[in-house]
């Protein structure tokens, strides 16, 4: 998904504007909502959603695994932890900007996350990549 953006931080940056929805109309997002409102009442939904998901999480911890090895970012404890926990905050992010009575914008969700990122995975005082 974000092969060839160079350096880590670009290649995360970039994996979060390809994760959230475009608009509040996402039609991907909204049959994603609609799925996830179904999951608890359908274990073939559950694990239709787990295996559309885990190739994200996979490629997030592909993300951070380079990020510590090339010494941009520090190691999160647990990078499966914080894969579960960083696409836990995009989902919300994307669920804030699916409401209508609330409109976050695109950049301001990609700000929001890109920041706990740095929060989390950025050696010493926050730093960015350009």
């Amino acid at each position: 998904m974000t092969r060839g953006a160079a350096g880590p931080w670009r290649q995360l940056d970039r994996f979060i504007g390809h994760y959230l929805p475009d608009s509040p109309t996402d039609p991907v997002w909204i049959l994603w909502m609609e799925a996830w409102a179904r999951a608890p009442h359908s274990a073939e939904v559950s694990q239709f959603m787990e295996a559309l998901l885990r190739p994200w999480r996979d490629d997030l911890a592909a993300i951070v695994a380079r990020g510590v090895d090339e010494g941009a970012f520090v190691r999160p404890g647990d990078i499966d932890d914080f894969t579960l926990r960083f696409v836990a905050l995009l989902d919300g992010l994307a669920l804030q900007r699916l409401r209508q009575l609330h409109q976050l914008s695109r950049k301001r969700a990609i700000e929001l996350a890109m920041n706990t990122a740095r929060a989390e995975l950025a050696p010493g005082p926050q730093t960015t990549e350009p």
